[in-house]
C-alpha cells in the first residue's frame, strides 16, 4: 500500500521547479487535462452538487466555475497553492499550501472536490483526513487522481516508451505516487466515511486531442530531467511528440480513479 514516507524522498514540489503556472504553455497544458477529464468528473458531481462547495487544487478553475454556475450551490470556495488561473472567477479564492499551512474553513462543506492533487503532496494521507473532517454531516468528499495504465512496448512505439519513462520521472522528481488513487475506497473508509463509491474514467487518447496536448506539454516540461537521468533520449521524445500531434494517432492514455464517501 502507498506510504506517506515515500512522499518525502523527492527533490521538488509540483508548481515550483516543475509545472509553474507562469511558464509559457502551462495554461494550455492544464486546460487540456481538464478538457479530457471534466466530463467524467461532472458525471460524478452532478447528483452531489449542492449547498456549500470546496474545490481543492482548483487549477484552471473549470470545475470551480461549473460548481458556481450550478443553481443548487449556495457558495463555492476554491483553494490552491497557486491561484494564478483563478483571478477572474466570481468565487472565494484561498491561496494556501495544505501541506504547510493550517488553513481551516470557517464552516463545514456539503461537497468537497479534490482532483489530481493528493498523489503529488507530502503527507497526503493526513491531508485526506483533514478534508474529510471539513464535511458537515451528510456532506460528500470526492477525490480523484490519475490511474497509470500499464502500456507494454512492442516494436517502435515512442509514445509508450516516453509515457513509461515520464511516470518514473514523476516518482523520482516530485515523489508522486501513481498508485495512490487506486487505494481511495479503503482510504475513505479509514476516514470514517460511508456510502463509498468508485469509478474509473479512461477518456480516449487521440492525436491532437486534449489528452494528447496534455502529454505533449508534460513531456516538454519534463524533457531535461528525463534525458538527463537517462530514462529516455531526445530522439524518442521528438518521435512521441510527433505521434501526439498526428490526428491519425490513437492509443490508451491515462485514466482517472475517482471515489467518494459521505460523512455520517
Amino acid at each position: 500500500m502507498s506510504d506517506d514516507r515515500d512522499s518525502r524522498v523527492g527533490r521538488a514540489l509540483y508548481g515550483h521547479e516543475l509545472f509553474k503556472s507562469g511558464r509559457v504553455g502551462e495554461w494550455e497544458r492544464v486546460s487540456s487535462l481538464a478538457e479530457a477529464f471534466d466530463a467524467g468528473t461532472r458525471a460524478v458531481l452532478g447528483d452531489l452538487c449542492q449547498g456549500r462547495c470546496l474545490d481543492v487544487g482548483a487549477g484552471p478553475g473549470t470545475i470551480t466555475r461549473w460548481l458556481a454556475d450550478n443553481p443548487r450551490t449556495t457558495e463555492v470556495v476554491a483553494v490552491d497553492r497557486d491561484t494564478h488561473f483563478l483571478d477572474n472567477l466570481d468565487v472565494q479564492v484561498v491561496r494556501t499550501d495544505l501541506t504547510a499551512d493550517r488553513w481551516q474553513p470557517d464552516e463545514p462543506f456539503d461537497l468537497i472536490h479534490c482532483r489530481f492533487v493528493l498523489m503529488f503532496l507530502p503527507q497526503r494521507r493526513d491531508v485526506l483526513k483533514r478534508l474529510a473532517s471539513w464535511l458537515r454531516p451528510g456532506g460528500v468528499l470526492v477525490v480523484a487522481d490519475p490511474r497509470r495504465m500499464y502500456l507494454p512496448v512492442t516494436g517502435h512505439q515512442p509514445f509508450r516508451v516516453a509515457y513509461r519513462a515520464l511516470w518514473e520521472g514523476l516518482v523520482s522528481t516530485l515523489s508522486a505516487d501513481p498508485g495512490w488513487g487506486d487505494h481511495y475506497p479503503y482510504q475513505l473508509h479509514e476516514c470514517g466515511l460511508v456510502d463509498v463509491g468508485v469509478r474509473v474514467d479512461v477518456p480516449p487518447l487521440v492525436g491532437a486531442g486534449p489528452q494528447a496536448r496534455f502529454w505533449a506539454g508534460t513531456f516538454d516540461q519534463m524533457s531535461a530531467h528525463l534525458i538527463g537521468s537517462g530514462l529516455v533520449d531526445r530522439q524518442i521524445l521528438d518521435a512521441a511528440d510527433a505521434q501526439l500531434r498526428d490526428p491519425d494517432f490513437t492509443d490508451v492514455g491515462m485514466g482517472m480513479s475517482i471515489a467518494w464517501g459521505k460523512r455520517r
